[in-house]
């Protein structure tokens, strides 16, 4: 009995200074912001610093601090695929769509997407040494690196039914890399940056694209989490009057310059649901890039909390009022983050499904993300699922008419008919 008295006490002691530890680095961060011109040991991070320097910073303090990175080669992660036991033969008498509200799979021509780093693929392969490599080639929503059954992306989904499509991301690289091609989405990026992104992709799809207006193209936008991360430092400048109003210049912008476009716009993430990933890295990296999100201060928390709501809410008015419906233009809200919980594994937070920083995706989290967002193509507006089935990765097959829906093309669907439940036989993660 003793020695067990003994052992647990080892260990309260261990946690007590780990815990210890972890409050003298925080010390030391907010004391480097003075001091750091004096010490280049110590990270200088201000309000200046990009993202990226924020979190290389942060994992620099916690190798400085000991952080033990003898077993991270063990976490690193391959892309996953994505098992699809659907017909992807074109059914009889198939025709191409005149209009987007009869957009199939086998229509897509062009990919694109703008957003911010996770889009990018950001540390997607947990390599520590690579934390800040960002893996456009296996990003969720645009990487055409491999295949479906290697590599779970919408594009390889899409890419099933037409093969020869083109502007996904592949490899790695920054967004004015080669590599990135119309995948413009920039690590770092807030709502405001998006107009940006939204005219870089229209420049590129026109000059490099002869035919662009003929070609059908989906683009999914997927923008705020850094917004929502600095929203309780800056809740003027981050406000949900501000968040919509950029999102509208960027969809004006498309409609007005990209015909026979699809776009995705996926409902933002509530990035408090970070919080329970804990240990010295996370706690340094959330400190850096994402104070307000996982503050010790509750109100700082329930300010980000309401505004993540202010931001969804705002999308949901943005897209009802019917500006968007349109024969050869359609925006589509797409609401499989809503209900997005963080993933649990033996009682303690699955961190497979992110990359070493706690904050962004795995190779894993992309690959689910990209089934989501498939199945929510799929699915009428009204009758779309809300929660990311984390864990249970089973994309649906496509009946007919095959089309992806749009709020105009939902309105002919009876519940009855609601193509909402999986379909695909033994589908699932590869």
């Amino acid at each position: 009995n003793s020695h067990m008295i003994d052992h647990k006490l080892e260990n309260i002691e261990k946690l007590a200074m780990a815990w210890i530890v972890q409050a003298v680095v925080l010390f030391l961060i907010c004391w480097s912001r003075g001091t750091c011109a004096d010490d280049p040991t110590i990270p200088c991070i201000n309000e200046n610093s990009t993202f990226t320097e924020k979190i290389q910073a942060a994992f620099d303090e916690a190798v400085r601090q000991g952080y033990d990175t003898s077993q991270v080669s063990a976490l690193q992660m391959s892309p996953e695929g994505v098992t699809f036991n659907c017909d992807t033969s074109k059914p009889s008498g198939f025709t191409k769509a005149t209009s987007v509200n009869e957009l199939t799979p086998w229509d897509v021509e062009l990919m694109g997407a703008i957003g911010d780093s996770v889009t990018a693929g950001f540390g997607a392969t947990r390599q520590l040494f690579n934390i800040a490599t960002e893996y456009r080639g296996y990003s969720w929503s645009i990487g055409g690196d491999l295949d479906l059954e290697r590599a779970g992306t919408l594009t390889n989904f899409i890419k099933k039914y037409n093969p020869d499509m083109d502007g996904f991301s592949v490899k790695t690289g920054k967004h004015d890399s080669s590599n990135a091609h119309l995948n413009r989405a920039a690590s770092g990026a807030i709502s405001q940056d998006i107009l940006e992104q939204a005219k870089e992709l229209v420049n590129m799809v026109q000059n490099e694209y002869n035919e662009f207006k003929d070609s059908w193209k989906v683009v999914t936008i997927w923008i705020g989490g850094n917004n929502l991360c600095d929203y309780c430092k800056n809740p003027g400048k981050h406000s949900a009057a501000n968040y919509i109003e950029s999102i509208k210049q960027a969809l004006d912008h498309l409609k007005d310059n990209l015909p026979k476009t699809f776009v995705n716009l996926v409902k933002i993430l509530d990035v408090t649901k970070l919080s329970p990933l804990r240990g010295l890295v996370c706690d340094l990296v959330h400190f850096f890039a994402c104070d307000c999100c996982c503050s010790t201060s509750g109100s700082n928390t329930e300010m980000t909390k309401e505004a993540y709501l202010a931001y969804n809410d705002g999308l949901e008015h943005l897209i009802e009022n019917g500006d968007y419906d349109t024969e050869e233009f359609a925006v589509v809200l797409q609401p499989f983050f809503q209900g997005a919980e963080m993933p649990y594994k033996d009682g303690k937070p699955d961190a497979s499904y992110f990359a070493l920083d706690c904050f962004h995706f795995s190779t894993k989290g992309h690959m689910e993300l990209s089934v989501e967002l498939w199945n929510n193509m799929l699915q009428p507006v009204g009758s779309k699922s809300t929660i990311w089935d984390i864990g249970n990765p089973l994309p649906i097959c496509p009946t007919a008419p095959y089309y992806f829906y749009t709020r105009q093309n939902s309105k002919s669907v009876s519940a009855a008919d609601n193509p909402n439940q999986n379909n695909n036989p033994e589908g699932g993660a590869g």
